[in-house]
């Protein structure tokens, strides 16, 4: 980070005036309500602010003196909203910056996002930005909403007056229309907004800022963020992980699918990360990942109003049976990382519902009340299944067609919610009047949703939420409780950095083709740090395009009689034999792989490998015998994270098994054991069929494949160890690898 950058961050803490401001010039006000300067305006005279309309062709606006430009207000000011056309911004940029104005808010669009003349356009902001040490907020964006201040320079409809009864969330959103319409939509049903920042094209204030801001904001319980790309990635992480720890960060990054990538691209003009490395980074860091604006509203809403479960086990209490199965299916449909369960009611617990209840209510869970119910039985239902002591999360389905229905229930289920120390959440339709009555719930402090699917989900990420703070209390624990250091991997890659770089270094200098690692080569760098791989030796070529016959035959028979010394000593047979070079990546596909060659066949098979692939290296191993599943730990640069580690299910139907994990490198041995746990083949890891794998040594394998690629981030582009297996007698092993390495036809690369 350089001088510049360190500035940036230090003051980043000090956002107040440009989120609460006290005097703010608008330039170029408008007394047109169909202006973005006359609708800035108008919203503006709703706050407490002193307000500067900056126009030279008005002398009053609303009843305010307008100026000609900034340098003639006579007041100090703590912001400026700069509303006029992109061409003309960094003029007034200037004359704010010698203005000493602190802050400014770019609405205007044209800049970075449109292309190079908008680029070149965009830099001069950031010129003006260090020239003055004003900070800039945008371009292209809505700005700030802080309802409790009435302080708002959005100019579209977004729901303020739904949303002015304020709350504890901060919206951070790259894109402003994603983070308004989401937030319009969800303040139909109710929402808890504390601020909505839209970052726009980052050209100065980024994510990174208003984390650091809003983490020490009294008035935030919990920040979420809509992002199309992250800048400083590693740095924003390691800030989310601190901040995670005291309160709930929710991220959707955009563009998981190659074409969503594509198109962030365009828009924002910068590159979207790789979406399996940014899944396994979040969960790393602490950020609890949505896949849409319509969760991360959900997500948001239950997080901020409902307190955290002690386990997983859910309830259900419905007047309709058929939505108490259905909401089941939903709780015991499996899942990876927050699997949910049914709770099982005490016989006690199912005694009172019944003596509360009629004669034909269904008291086990999910409990069904049946549609001949009074609002008075439910809510003595809800009384008994919330303390009974083997019940997390209680899930209330709410009907108001049944004649025993009234709206008391609302009040009723509500007394219940705020007696009670466990999150209920409910789940209501009622054709066109559910939103009303979602929101009605929303008003008496109960959370409610339109289906059962994002009811169930946003039970899921309550307990993601617990669990995760459990996981932070018990690294805490063992940190604090840890008087020496751990003992040493057995994987010998553990040994610092530097060091690791330097044999990476050297490894490069001894390729055969600088830049283009073979697989021979490739298992070289990983023997050098003590990562099993089979014995075995390459073989050079004795067969090239257009030799003559009699230069073939001599080399032939001196490879015949070489091969012996060549391989390594108690080299044991049957053997494989593959064709080895940089070029070959799919060998099975092009049939450069031989199995179960004895030592008999050896010089038979090397001779047509030598015919079918003329001048290419061969390689020669031993045959390791193995359990199944054949496992995938592999390696990227993320253009936003760096490097990562990918671990799957291997073997040659990877791309049909799509069960993949990724952390962020370098791992602890944590994190390589949650990664296990994330798979969906990790019963047999768990001992399944008495089946012996080493799970510790699998552990130490990833944990030293990830300090290998940490130290050789910019080295190493892409690494590929498949398969890796498991063999009784060697235990862990990599059969194939495959490096490349960062650009690639250049010479060797260069560390960095």
């Amino acid at each position: 980070m350089g001088a510049e950058e360190r500035t940036k961050r230090t003051h980043s803490a000090g956002l107040e005036k440009l989120l609460n401001p006290h005097t703010v010039a608008v330039i170029g006000a408008s007394p047109k309500e169909d202006r973005i300067g006359g609708i800035i305006l108008k919203e503006l005279t709703r706050s407490h602010c002193l307000l500067y309309p900056v126009n030279p062709k008005y002398q009053a606006l609303r009843g305010l003196r307008c100026y000609a430009s900034v340098l003639d207000v006579p007041d100090r000011l703590d912001l400026a909203v700069i509303t006029i056309p992109a061409s003309g911004v960094p003029n007034v940029l200037e004359e704010c910056g010698l203005k000493r104005i602190p802050y400014a808010i770019v609405v205007a669009g044209g800049f970075g996002e449109t292309g190079e003349e908008g680029k070149r356009l965009q830099d001069r902001l950031v010129e003006i930005r260090y020239k003055y040490g004003i900070r800039i907020l945008g371009p292209n964006t809505l700005g700030v909403f802080f309802p409790e201040q009435s302080f708002d320079t959005i100019f579209v409809e977004h729901g303020d007056k739904s949303l002015a009864g304020g709350g504890g969330t901060a919206v951070i959103s790259q894109s402003g229309s994603v983070g308004i319409e989401a937030l319009g939509l969800a303040s139909n049903i109710g929402f808890g907004l504390r601020t909505f920042v839209g970052l726009g094209n980052k050209c100065d204030l980024d994510e990174l800022d208003f984390l650091n801001y809003f983490a020490k904001e009294p008035g935030t319980r919990l920040i979420a963020f809509y992002l199309e790309n992250i800048n400083e990635g590693r740095q924003f992480l390691k800030a989310c992980r601190t901040v995670s720890q005291d309160k709930p960060i929710v991220g959707l990054k955009a563009g998981r699918t190659a074409s969503g990538a594509s198109a962030v691209s365009s828009h924002t003009g910068r590159l979207a990360g790789m979406d399996l490395v940014v899944e396994g980074a979040f969960r790393q860091y602490g950020i609890l990942r949505v896949q849409d604006d319509e969760e991360l509203t959900d997500v948001c809403r239950a997080l901020e109003t409902c307190p955290l479960p002690q386990g997983n086990r859910v309830a259900v209490l419905s007047p309709a049976g058929g939505y108490g199965v259905i909401c089941s299916d939903y709780i015991e449909t499996p899942h990876s990382f927050t699997p949910l369960q049914m709770a099982r009611l005490l016989p006690e617990t199912e005694q009172r519902i019944r003596s509360v209840t009629l004669p034909f209510a269904s008291c086990h869970n999910p409990v069904d009340i049946t549609a001949s119910a009074s609002g008075e039985m439910y809510g003595q239902a809800m009384e008994a299944i919330l303390q009974d002591p083997g019940v997390d999360i209680l899930i209330c389905l709410v009907f108001w067609s049944p004649p025993g229905i009234e709206d008391d229930l609302l009040d009723i289920i509500a007394r219940r919610v705020k007696g009670s120390n466990k999150p209920v959440l409910v789940f209501t339709t009622y054709g066109p009047f559910t939103d009303r009555y979602l929101l009605e719930f929303w008003k008496r402090g109960v959370v409610g949703y339109s289906s059962i699917e994002r009811t169930v989900r946003a039970a899921r990420f309550l307990v993601e939420r617990s669990m995760q703070l459990e996981r932070f209390a018990l690294e805490k624990s063992e940190a604090g409780a840890r008087k020496e250091p751990s003992p040493p991997l057995q994987v010998s890659v553990s040994r610092p950095k530097r060091s690791i770089r330097r044999v990476v270094e050297q490894w490069l200098l001894n390729l055969k083709e600088p830049g283009k690692p073979d697989e021979y080569e490739a298992k070289d760098l990983l023997r050098r740090f003590g990562i099993p791989v089979p014995r075995g030796v390459r073989v050079p070529p004795f067969l090239s395009r257009g030799q003559d016959s009699g230069l073939y035959k001599m080399k032939e028979e001196a490879v015949k009689r070489g091969m012996k010394a060549l391989l390594p000593k108690r080299f044991t047979f049957p053997a494989v034999v593959k064709v080895c070079g940089a070029s070959f990546l799919h060998k099975t596909e092009l049939g450069g792989v031989r199995i179960g060659v004895l030592k008999g066949e050896l010089e038979a098979v090397l001779s047509d490998f030598q015919h079918r692939f003329p001048g290419a290296f061969l390689l020669v191993e031993e045959q390791v015998d193995f359990l199944p599943p054949e496992l995938l730990v592999g390696g990227l640069e993320d253009p936003q994270f760096g490097m990562a580690l990918i671990l799957g299910a291997g073997g040659v139907l990877t791309e049909v098994y799509k069960d993949v994990t990724s952390r962020l490198c370098p791992l602890m041995v944590q994190e390589a054991e949650r990664m296990l746990s994330e798979l969906r083949i990790r019963p047999l890891f768990e001992g399944y069929r008495g089946l012996p794998f080493d799970r510790n040594g699998l552990v130490q394998l990833l944990v030293g494949v990830s300090e290998l690629l940490a130290a050789s981030e910019g080295v190493l582009s892409q690494v590929d160890l498949n398969p890796v297996v498991y063999s009784r007698e060697r235990g862990w092993v990599v059969l194939d690898a495959k490096i490349v390495l960062c650009g690639i036809g250049s010479p060797g690369g260069s560390l960095r």
